[in-house]
């Protein structure tokens, strides 16, 4: 009787080595495609995909447009250039005149009461 497992080594290893030179072959060709995509993203070359050079540039403008914005309100709420807002320097010196203002009338007050309670003496 002949044995049944004869020559079967050498099937399972050609068998193998089909099974790697396919695998192989997909690596290469997916290798190839993922190669192939990058090329399409980064036509430059730079390493940097070409969309997002883009992208950078579009915020770069943004922050300019927004630096811009930001001066021009400074300088509209602060046309004397002094680092306050002239609407705060104004209020201040309201609060000064107030402050004043009610410090006078306290020692006015301050005065009738004493002159009235020595009145009464």
């Amino acid at each position: 009787m002949e044995n049944p497992l004869k020559g079967a080594g050498d099937k399972a290893k050609e068998l193998a080595k089909a099974v790697r030179l396919q695998a192989e072959e997909a690596i290469n060709a997916s290798e190839a495609k993922i190669s192939e995509a990058a090329n399409a993203l980064d036509k430059d070359n730079d390493g940097v995909p070409d969309a997002l050079h883009s992208l950078m540039q579009k915020a770069k403008e943004a922050h300019k447009h927004a630096s811009s914005k930001f001066d021009e309100l400074k300088a509209h709420l602060d046309k004397d250039a002094d680092g306050v807002p002239d609407a705060l320097a104004s209020l201040g010196q309201s609060v000064k005149d107030a402050a004043h203002a009610a410090k006078t009338k306290t020692e006015e007050l301050a005065k009738a009461t004493k002159d009235h309670f020595a009145s009464k003496k």
